[in-house]
């Protein structure tokens, strides 16, 4: 579904419907514990290709830097990354929680960008939801790319990407 909070909603967001569904606020130790969960589920849950690290690295070594925005928090997208032994690999790490607002506000991809001394419009958002992808033409880059590694098919990718790739492994040929 485009605007599942599941498949791109931050986790406070989520935390807060739920907390308006249930009545009951997700506060304290019952909060810690939800953030346990989505933490071990997306930790153990990671759409990759093969040899990620090398893929990632080869990249890198043809120039370009890399950053990574989630909408998870950015503690959980650091377990990941040193869990995967990516953690030379990206130049910008930041979640939902990380002060430069949600997607698809534009302010994730900018941090990176500002991070990074380079111009929105030299960068390439790839991402696996419409979110992801809105977020890069909210920050005018200057292509987004829509990766079916997610929980959002072509035809719900279509309307926000450029264009729609199996996985990032067919990355390089796109930017041939």
């Amino acid at each position: 579904v485009r605007d599942s909070l599941l498949a791109s909603g931050s986790n406070k967001q989520i935390f807060d419907f739920w907390s308006g569904e249930l009545g009951v606020p997700i506060e304290g130790e019952r909060l810690n514990r939800v953030r346990e969960i989505f933490a071990h589920a997306g930790n153990n849950y990671v759409p990759a290709i093969e040899n990620l690290s090398d893929f990632l690295c080869g990249l890198r070594v043809q120039g370009l830097r890399i950053g990574l925005a989630t909408m998870d928090d950015e503690e959980n997208a650091h377990e990941m990354i040193n869990r995967l032994k990516l953690d030379r690999t990206f130049e910008f790490v930041c979640g939902g929680n990380s002060g430069f607002g949600v997607k698809p506000e534009p302010g994730m991809v900018l941090a990176f960008c500002e991070a990074c001394g380079i111009e929105a419009g030299e960068t390439i958002m790839v991402g696996d939801s419409p979110k992801d992808l809105d977020m890069g033409r909210n920050a005018g880059v200057a292509m987004s790319i829509g990766v079916l590694t997610g929980a959002h098919n072509a035809e719900e990718l279509a309307g926000s990407a450029d264009l729609v790739i199996p996985d990032i492994s067919h990355l390089p040929d796109c930017l041939a």
